[in-house]
């Protein structure tokens, strides 16, 4: 009898569940196709990517000059022994 009652309340809680995702899902769909219609949503994510790279790019050319200022005795004493 318990047994029973527990896979009923287990098969009820799979069926709320799915409704929830399938909610959850139509919600994050609606709010995508809201933010496609909308070109300023639009342009402020593509504003805030763009920053973000620029952000990436300066971090990874700083690393690159740090790297060129750490090795660059090294890197030019290598050119020169090709050139022997």
């Amino acid at each position: 009898m318990m047994i029973e009652e527990n896979d009923k309340l287990r098969e009820e809680l799979r069926g709320i569940k799915r409704k929830f995702e399938n909610i959850e899902g139509n919600l994050v769909s609606q709010k995508s196709q809201q933010e496609q219609g909308n070109p300023e949503i639009l342009m402020a994510k593509l504003t805030e990517e763009l920053a973000e790279i620029q952000k990436e790019r300066e971090v990874q050319k700083k690393l690159f000059e740090n790297y060129v200022y750490v090795y660059e005795r090294t890197l030019l004493e290598l050119e020169d022994s090709k050139k022997i």
